[in-house]
């Protein structure tokens, strides 16, 4: 006999009785913990009276049990992908095979990252490379910022990311910005980023552009969930103004071919052709902050905008885009005119063509507080 399960409060629950109520006529189930593992086994499922029996309403079973078939379906589509990959990284892998697959794709300066700040006057978040002694006393007694030529810098450990990944600090303090541009100003990703009205309807046009193209991009909803990044992943690191290139190609064919305006779209990551002198480079918020998750936020998405229910199996099934891909894309962009080719033709401006990012999750490095709280709870990646 097929197991029923439903999900209640965020827990797998399976029914064992369903009582009539004398109210209304329904039926109030009469449920338990669902423990796959001992169905598998055959072991025991005898449970404790005193803590694990549950009521359910009718609704709130039949509720429970479409979510559990809904997610279902998500992992079964990410452990079989079209490609044929079965994914080996799921949710089950330890710490260390998570964050070694995370690192193989959201690759970027591992000698410096961002953490986030709250801004006390603003009540935003702001960034802010992470160093050691970023404080200085003067003779005179006044605390001040340690001038950046002072400043060690601090790497990013698996620790770093472990944080990013589990901890829950109102704070932010344990956010992570990555700086894509390497020394060299190399790049083994493209992002674009979709902000505010109409964010979800261009992300997807733009998405089905690169599909055209041979490439599979992956959705991620912004840490704010007003918006979206399109991540695009290579197979070795590409010149940075190669990729911008491609990237300049897809929106311009993207606008090019539909009615859309492209209102929502900022930026694309990185942000520059060069690592500008003296400094990184805009950083990029890395997705699956455990705070943001828990609102469901800074996850990736199907086409319906639901996460996947297995994050880092989809992240394992990810397709890498070849240099030859690249440059084939990129010389699509040489007969487009202006910073955004086609884009820049419409006659409504695109809002932050230039880079003025009004989302604070995505803009340059401030400066501000550097010590780090973290949260009293940590839970699994």
């Amino acid at each position: 006999m097929t197991t029923v399960i439903s999900i209640l409060g965020g827990s797998l629950y399976r029914s064992i009785r369903r009582l009539p109520h004398a109210g209304d006529g329904n039926a109030v189930i009469l449920c338990v913990p669902y423990r796959a593992t001992a169905e598998k086994t055959g072991e025991d499922q005898t449970v404790s009276l005193d803590h694990d029996l549950r009521y359910a309403t009718k609704a709130e079973w039949n509720a429970g049990v479409e979510q559990y078939e809904a997610q279902r379906r998500c992992t079964s589509q990410v452990s079989s992908p079209s490609n044929g990959v079965v994914a080996e990284i799921t949710a089950r892998s330890s710490a260390a095979q998570k964050i070694q697959l995370f690192r193989s794709l959201f690759r970027g300066r591992d000698d410096v990252y961002a953490y986030g700040f709250l801004s006390k006057k603003t009540g935003k978040v702001g960034y802010a490379p992470a160093a050691w002694h970023e404080w200085m006393t003067l003779p005179n007694g006044k605390r001040v910022p340690t001038p950046s030529d002072q400043r060690r810098c601090k790497p990013l450990t698996d620790q770093v990311l472990l944080d990013h990944f589990t901890k829950r600090d109102s704070q932010f303090h344990n956010v992570v910005g990555l700086y894509p541009l390497s020394k060299d100003s190399k790049v083994w990703f493209l992002a674009i980023d979709f902000d505010d009205d109409g964010w979800k309807e261009e992300i997807i046009v733009t998405k089905r552009v690169c599909e055209n193209h041979g490439l599979h991009p992956i959705m991620e909803r912004s840490r704010s969930g007003d918006g979206g990044h399109l991540w695009m992943f290579f197979s070795e690191e590409i010149e940075a103004a190669q990729a911008r290139k491609m990237g300049t190609a897809l929106l311009s064919e993207a606008a090019q071919k539909t009615h859309i305006r492209f209102r929502s779209y900022d930026r694309m990551f990185p942000n520059q052709d060069l690592l500008p002198s003296g400094g990184f480079g805009n950083l990029i918020a890395l997705p699956l902050q455990r705070l943001s998750r828990d609102a469901g936020n800074s996850v990736f998405v199907d086409e319906q905008f639901n996460p996947y229910a297995d994050q880092w199996a989809f992240l394992d099934s990810v397709q890498r885009i070849t240099a030859q891909q690249v440059n084939a894309i990129a010389t699509l962009a040489s007969a487009n005119t202006g910073p955004l080719g086609n884009l820049a033709k419409f006659d409504s401006p695109i809002p932050h063509a230039v880079g003025q990012k009004k989302e604070t999750d995505k803009q340059a490095p401030t400066t501000g507080n550097g010590s780090l709280r973290t949260g009293s709870r940590t839970p699994t990646l």
